[in-house]
Parts: structure tokens; C-alpha cells; sequence
């Protein structure tokens, strides 16, 4: 079946060709398809422009993959309405397996092998995959950090390893690393690096870590809470309406509805007592049978 786009898309995809063009989309909008209707019918149909002189670039292989399937595809039934470009549009869907239709990361390892000699690096490198460019991360994060532990690389990290006092190296690591990539990286980048000559406040790390700390466990409370509301109502028909046959759902309903209110108080505490009673009743709930045929 043929693409047919909606009006919005069918205004980015009449947007004339030249100079840079920003696409910006949410997902499930149809980003590919557009991109794939413009380089098919716009660069190759009505412009000429060889699918073998075009550069496309993902994120991904999948997309890759998926981008190259369907401007094939496209071509091919832009061939069957146009007889008179037909065996172009069928040569050039037939160089698309070809196409430098890619991944970010193949394109530049491809471009990196095809001047290796100027840039000095051996051509038969491999590009690490995921789990084996973490892996090798970590060996080199634990190889440094070990070292760093006799000889910090700056007073400003020995002060971090005592405010903090990280067990799990590793851990520290990924977690900075995941600070870094934000905004708030200013509030790391003193300890971590040394790169300022003032004095750095070394609570700010602590703060830091307590506020999203706490944040966590905010959101988390709160679910909580959302979620206790619809638990409260369905123990209230177990209770009234379970099944005479299966008597013990309605008195373990019963027993658990009088801990609801007492739950919701301790979750709206600030500080959250973990010698309450309340801990003790919650982890003793049960409301189920252990039968597999038994579907209540």
C-alpha cells in the first residue's frame, strides 16, 4: 500500500530541497516515513540525484535497515506510475542495499578505514559493540581507580573519596558518569577534576546525592499513595462480594482494610519509621491462594 501522509507531513515533505533542514518529531509520528518519501520521490524520483550520491544517516542498525526497506520499496512503486522513469527507478531501488544508508557509527569507522593511513590507525580495527565497550570501560575505570587509591590524580578527588565514601568504585563511576551528561555537571566537575584553584564545598556532592535521593523516594511514595486508593476499593469488594465458597478472601480482606489508613499515614511521614507496626502488618498481607488453578 502506498504512503499516503497526513497534512502535516505531506508540508515537510514538499519543504524544497537545499540547506539544512531540523526534524522534529515524536515517536510513532512518522519521521521515517517521511524521510524515506523525501529521498525516494523528491531526491531521486523528481530530482535525479542517484540514490549511490546520497548519505543516510541512524542511530541504529534496525532503523538503517528499516530506512532502506522502505525507499526501496517506494521506488519501486514510484516505477509503476511512471513509465517514462520506470527503469531508472527500478536500477536505483536495486542499488539500495549498496546506498550508504547507515548508522552514525558505520559511516565514521568507514570513513576512519578509508584514510586509516592518514590518520594513522591500523584499518583492520573493530568497532566495540555495547556490552563489550562497557566491559572494557570498567576494566580501565577499575585499573585507574585502584591506582588512584595510593596516588590521586588531585587533592580535590582524595576530598571526594572521604565525603563520599564510595565502597563500589565501579558504581561511583557510572553514576558520575550519568551526572556528567546533564546540566548539573558543575556541581561534580571541581571534585572530580581539580580544574578550579578556589576551594570547593564539599557538602555540595553530599546534598546532591540526598536531594535525588530523596526525590526517588518521593515519586516513589506517591505512586504508592495513588495506588493504595484503588487497593482500598477493591479489598471493599472482596470483602462484600467474595466468593461463599472461598471464605478466607473476604476475611483476609477484611483483616488487611483497617491497615490501609495507618499505611497511608506512614507514607505522608517525612521521615519514614521503619519500626513501625505498620512495616511488620504490610509484609504479614496476604490476599491469594497458592492453588494454580485457583483464578480469585
Amino acid at each position: 500500500m502506498p504512503f499516503e501522509p497526513t497534512d502535516a507531513q505531506l508540508e515537510a515533505i514538499r519543504i524544497p530541497i537545499g540547506g539544512t533542514i531540523a526534524v522534529s518529531a515524536g515517536a510513532g509520528t512518522g519521521k521515517t516515513s517521511v524521510l524515506s518519501e523525501v529521498v525516494a520521490k523528491k531526491m531521486v524520483a523528481e530530482n535525479s540525484i542517484g540514490i549511490g550520491n546520497l548519505l543516510v544517516l541512524t542511530f541504529t542498525r534496525k532503523a538503517a535497515a528499516e530506512m532502506a526497506e522502505r525507499i526501496e520499496k517506494r521506488l519501486l512503486e514510484l516505477a509503476e506510475t511512471d513509465p517514462d522513469n520506470r527503469d531508472r527507478l527500478v536500477l536505483e531501488a536495486g542499488e539500495v542495499p549498496n546506498a550508504a544508508i547507515e548508522t552514525i557509527t558505520a559511516f565514521a569507522a568507514r570513513l576512519v578505514r578509508e584514510h586509516a593511513a592518514k590518520a594513522g590507525i591500523d584499518p583492520n580495527f573493530e568497532v566495540l559493540d555495547e556490552n563489550r565497550n562497557a566491559l572494557l570501560g570498567q576494566k580501565i575505570a577499575r585499573e585507574c581507580l585502584e591506582k588512584w587509591r595510593e596516588t590521586p590524580p588531585h587533592e580535590s578527588w582524595s576530598k571526594l573519596v572521604v565525603e563520599t565514601n564510595f565502597q563500589d568504585w565501579i558504581d561511583l563511576l557510572v553514576k558520575i558518569d550519568a551526572h556528567l551528561m546533564t546540566r548539573r555537571a558543575v556541581s561534580y566537575q571541581k571534585l572530580l577534576f581539580g580544574i578550579d584553584d578556589e576551594d570547593v564545598p564539599l557538602d555540595r556532592i553530599s546534598d546532591e546525592l540526598e536531594k535525588r535521593i530523596r526525590d526517588r523516594i518521593d515519586t516513589f511514595k506517591a505512586n504508592l499513595l495513588r495506588l493504595l486508593d484503588g487497593l482500598e476499593d477493591e479489598l471493599a469488594q472482596v470483602a462484600s462480594d467474595g466468593n461463599k465458597n472461598k471464605a478466607k478472601y473476604p476475611q483476609q480482606a477484611e483483616a488487611i482494610i483497617p491497615d490501609i489508613p495507618l499505611l497511608r499515614n506512614w507514607l505522608e511521614n517525612d521521615t519514614l519509621d521503619w519500626d513501625d507496626p505498620i512495616v511488620e502488618k504490610v509484609l504479614n498481607w496476604k490476599l491469594w491462594s497458592s492453588s494454580k488453578k485457583d483464578q480469585f
